[in-house]
């Protein structure tokens, strides 16, 4: 048997299209700190003073598999995370929610009413 790539999808971090930060952090680390609770408010990534709603994906979803691996390395997800059981329910909980942030299949498709990180 021979293995070959038939598709490729990427990971995309998404917040509120109202979200007032204008600079993002281009650190990882600092997307690490928001989802492990180091930071938690988005005045300390300059924009208001208001509490970051983070949601995350299930334990055995392939996109948190992902996220764990490419931006969590050894640190835990924050328990206090929102969990949520697809790309589409972040997608719209975010989308919802101007002091959110969160993480889907960037195949997952975008919506007017978020913005990428990057």
């Amino acid at each position: 048997m021979v293995g070959r790539d038939v598709a490729r999808d990427g990971l995309a971090i998404v917040i509120n299209a109202h979200n007032t930060v204008v600079t993002y952090p281009h650190h990882l680390s600092r997307l690490r700190d928001i989802y492990s609770g180091k930071i938690s408010n988005w005045s300390a990534l300059g924009g208001e003073k208001a509490q970051i709603h983070v949601f995350t994906r299930e334990d055995g979803s392939g996109t948190r598999s992902s996220f764990e691996t490419l931006v969590m390395g050894k640190t835990e997800i924050n328990p206090r995370a929102m969990v949520q059981d697809s790309n589409g329910a972040v997608r719209q909980l975010v989308g919802d929610d101007p002091d959110a942030i969160g993480y889907i299949s960037l195949g997952s498709g975008r919506q007017n009413c978020l913005k990428l990180w990057n």
